[in-house]
């Protein structure tokens, strides 16, 4: 049986790897607040506070961005 493919690359192609960049390029622009460390196709956040329950508002804040962001590129976040 075979689908149709709507949209998409082939993993681990040179194409996928720059058509991912270029959809999470804006992201560091959404997330201001965040220090984000993009890394190939990884991005970190590194948050520090004293106050484990503003770390926690902080994260949910970031992944919901992400989330949103993400969401208009059609690509998906996981933890």
């Amino acid at each position: 049986m075979c689908k149709e493919i709507k949209r998409g690359v082939l993993q681990g192609s040179v194409v996928g790897s720059l058509l991912f960049l270029l959809h999470i390029n804006d992201l560091p622009l959404n997330i201001q607040d965040e220090k984000l460390v993009p890394l190939a196709d990884d991005i970190n956040t590194l948050i520090i506070d004293k106050n484990i329950d503003a770390v926690q508002a902080r994260l949910n804040r970031v992944i919901k961005v992400g989330n949103l962001v993400l969401k208009k590129t059609a690509l998906s976040l996981t933890l």
